[in-house]
């Protein structure tokens, strides 16, 4: 499974609105689904978590272990020297894993 570099979690935690992280996966049509996210942050180094609003068919298409790449591209950390030069964008893929958190019901 893909690490996320330490150096680069702050960055994709404070990415929205400026640097919107984009979602990629497979469609089972063979298609590729893209999807901005602004909800995107590290969850730890080796997951990203996502809050998954919606009901359309990015959340339909997604289920444990589905294959995703999160593209994150944020041009100053070259210019300050964050990534090396000629280094390309940060892209890593990850696997989906579903952690859901209920909210309380009212008693």
């Amino acid at each position: 499974m893909a690490k996320i570099p330490e150096v680069l979690q702050p960055h994709i935690n404070s990415a929205f609105p400026v640097n919107v992280c984009l979602v990629g996966s497979v469609l089972p049509n063979g298609f590729a689904q893209i999807s901005p996210r602004g909800s995107t942050m590290v969850f730890d180094d080796d997951h990203i978590a996502v809050w998954e609003r919606g009901k359309g068919s990015t959340n339909e298409n997604l289920a444990d272990g589905t294959p995703l790449t999160v593209y994150f591209r944020k041009p100053q950390l070259r210019e300050e020297g964050v990534l090396p030069k000629g280094s390309g964008v940060a892209s890593c893929s990850l696997k989906r894993t579903v952690i859901r958190k209920r909210a309380a019901t009212p008693s």
